[in-house]
């Protein structure tokens, strides 16, 4: 059976001297890893678009459909929290169909309605995300 032990005070020095290096934009994001904007040309004006946005709660990714200036279709997902956890598939419901300039609103409707909890992700991070 493991016993709960306290980790040397040297483990904890070591993490702060680390962090600055693998929270930073250049580790997180260099080469062989996910780039953090992908935009493809499908056909005409159909576009898939994947997004990452780091909010204080998590890593939020986005992959988006966009025909013309709509959200055909709305895939988020991340490590973050959210609870109700269904809420997240309403919300890319609530999205699909819905031009650009109205993600704001209705992001921030859903989240007003829904009672939505994301703790460290407002719906600004959601706003970032989705490129609105």
């Amino acid at each position: 059976p493991l016993e709960p032990a306290e980790l040397p005070g040297a483990v904890y020095a070591e993490v702060e001297r680390l962090k600055a290096q693998f929270l930073s934009e250049e580790w997180l994001y260099k080469r062989g890893r996910r780039r953090p904007e992908r935009e493809v040309k499908i056909a005409g004006d159909v576009q898939v678009i994947q997004r990452v946005h780091k909010a204080s709660g998590g890593l939020l990714r986005a992959t988006l459909e966009l025909k013309g200036d709509r959200l055909a279709t709305v895939s988020l997902s991340g490590d973050f929290f959210c609870y109700p956890h269904e809420a997240l598939a309403e919300l890319e419901a609530a999205l699909e169909g819905k031009a650009l300039a109205e993600v704001a609103e209705v992001i921030g409707d859903f989240y007003a309605a829904h009672k939505l909890e994301t703790p460290g992700v407002s719906a600004e991070d959601w706003q970032k995300v989705l490129g609105a």
